[in-house]
């Protein structure tokens, strides 16, 4: 059997009846991490460690749950449960230095045959180098980018984090050519395997079919980057050209960004258009793609949202911008619809135009659903998988050692930490 030591943000609402937590929790659903977990729990040749970081705890639980053994460690603030505030980010400043230690001496109790770190723009894939056992590095989102449109003090720091973790890595699972390109800038030496997001099962149940009404549908964290405001406008040019959709949004934010949605609604004259829904369940979310006509995503930086793989295996039609990793994703006029970035108009041309066309609609849905459906399946994605897991245990113990020591100067400022 082969132990495997995840280091992920597995989400709080999952596991709540074991953490018991003193605060409301919220967190990214992570939904590829919940749905590849469940598929690797089902394998009996598979003894899954899920170790993630909780700021709401102030002692470690372990327990087993969901075909999975957590290892939930405390994080943030000392004999506290709340993180570091925004305005003191002692964490990245410190080059997650208390969080690397914990977590490597968690990995060293588990003894795992290799470590899968999730994300580079926090301590996991650090820490996963710095235990020195084999490692895989999930690509997730890439900071650099991001910042890029939403800047921040903690991310100038932690962007500075994610290059090292890049640069000192070996082996990484990237999903599209965007992050792939990305981690190849900083580390050209780097052993790349593709694997894609395994999307949930409610997806695959669900048999989108044309119907007329103009139910237009987003899906996302309701963050600038997502271009929000892009699609609000769009709405307003389409109520002006007599077109008038029902936009539902989906997804959590910042209290004071959603009102800052409102009011722009409000400021629009679209009101009466748009609604706002807040989280909905992996079900809620292909009821809701049942009952759309269009999907829009209409973001300024991405790599490989998973709302768009998820609305691709349901077959409701696709638009989405010309950005990151989204062209690995859709095939323009064939699996889906491309347009540029920050451009109201051409989203609303492109949300008029399927909607006017049912033919169109029918074609872009039949063609998304068959790609898709293929390149998210759990079945094949647990085999690509393991057959990483099982080609990067197998190095040569000489090699692991090389392969995961940090360079000099890392190490040196991770003790100044």
């Amino acid at each position: 059997m082969m132990r495997i030591a995840w280091l992920a943000n597995y989400p709080y609402l999952r596991l709540e009846p074991h953490l018991v937590m003193r605060r409301p929790m919220t967190g990214h659903p992570s939904s590829w991490v919940v749905n590849l977990a469940n598929a690797l729990g089902q394998r009996a040749d598979i003894e899954l460690h899920v170790v993630t970081l909780c700021p709401h705890i102030t002692t470690e639980k372990r327990f087993a749950a969901e075909g999975a053994l957590f290892h939930i460690l405390p994080s943030g603030v000392p004999f506290s449960d709340r993180g570091f505030p925004w305005y003191l980010p002692l964490d990245v400043l410190s080059g997650f230095h208390w969080d690397r230690k914990h977590l490597v001496r968690e990995i060293r109790t588990i003894h795992p045959n290799l470590v899968h770190a999730f994300g580079t723009e926090g301590p996991y894939a650090l820490a996963a180098i710095d235990s020195g056992y084999p490692h895989l590095i999930h690509i997730q989102g890439i900071l650099q980018e991001c910042i890029r449109v939403e800047p921040s003090l903690r991310s100038r720091f932690a962007v500075l984090l994610e290059k090292r973790a890049i640069r000192n890595g070996k082996h990484f699972s990237c999903r599209t050519d965007f992050d792939s390109a990305c981690v190849l800038s900083h580390n050209s030496h780097a052993e790349i395997v593709h694997i894609h997001e395994v999307i949930g099962p409610a997806f695959f149940k669900m048999k989108w079919t044309v119907q007329e009404n103009d139910n237009v549908l987003f899906v996302g964290a309701l963050k600038r980057r997502k271009g929000i405001e892009d699609l609000l406008e769009a709405v307003h040019l389409l109520a002006g050209q007599s077109r008038r959709v029902h936009l539902n949004v989906v997804g959590s934010g910042p209290t004071r960004y959603l009102a800052h949605l409102m009011d722009r609604c409000r400021q629009l004259g679209i009101c009466d258009c748009v609604e706002f829904l807040g989280y909905r369940s992996s079900d809620e979310i292909a009821k809701l793609h049942e009952q759309s006509q269009v999907f829009v995503l209409p973001s300024h930086v991405e790599n490989s949202p998973n709302s768009v793989a998820e609305a691709m295996v349901s077959g409701v039609p696709v638009i989405a911008s010309k950005v990151g990793g989204i062209p690995s994703m859709i095939r323009h006029l064939d699996t889906g619809l491309l347009v540029e970035p920050q451009s109201p108009q051409e989203l609303a041309d492109a949300i008029d135009v399927l909607l006017s066309s049912a033919t169109k609609r029918r074609q872009l849905s039949v063609n998304a659903r068959n790609v898709a459906r293929a390149r998210h399946h759990p079945a094949s994605i647990v085999v690509e998988t393991i057959k990483a897991y099982t080609r990067i245990s197998s190095l040569r113990k000489g090699d692991i050692r090389r392969m995961a020591a940090p360079a000099e100067e890392d190490r040196d400022s991770g003790r100044k930490g």
